[in-house]
C-alpha cells in the first residue's frame, strides 16, 4: 500500500513530544507503517486479519497505537492501494472529534 500524509502522524508525534509515551508510539506506528507499505489490502476483512483491534466508522479506518494511547485515522482506497492518513493523536484528541469530518 502507498501511504500518504504521514506530516499528520509526524505533527502528533511532535505536539506531543513531552508524554512519557511518545517514543513507543513512534515505534509502533513505523511498524504499522512497514506492514501497511508490505501489505496489498483489497478490503476491510484484509485489514481486520492482520489488525483484530482496527476499526471502521464514517468511511475511515481506525487503528489503535501503542496499547490505544494513540488513535490513527485513515482513508483506504482498496483499489488504488492508497492509505492517507487523516487524524493521529491522543486517545482524548480522538474522543473530541467528529471521524467523518477529518
Amino acid at each position: 500500500m502507498i501511504i500518504v500524509g504521514l506530516a499528520v502522524a509526524e505533527a502528533c508525534f511532535e505536539r506531543h513530544r513531552s508524554r512519557a509515551d511518545v517514543g513507543a508510539g513512534r515505534r509502533q506506528f513505523a511498524q504499522w507503517r512497514r506492514e501497511a507499505e508490505a501489505a496489498s489490502w483489497r478490503h476491510f476483512a484484509d485489514v481486520k486479519a492482520k489488525y483484530p483491534s482496527a476499526d471502521q466508522g464514517g468511511g475511515r479506518t481506525i487503528f489503535n497505537i501503542s496499547g490505544n494511547n494513540y488513535r490513527l485515522i485513515v482513508i483506504i482506497s482498496y483499489p488504488a492501494g492508497v492509505v492517507e492518513i487523516r487524524f493521529m493523536g491522543t486517545h482524548r484528541e480522538y474522543d473530541a472529534i467528529d471521524i467523518r469530518r477529518v
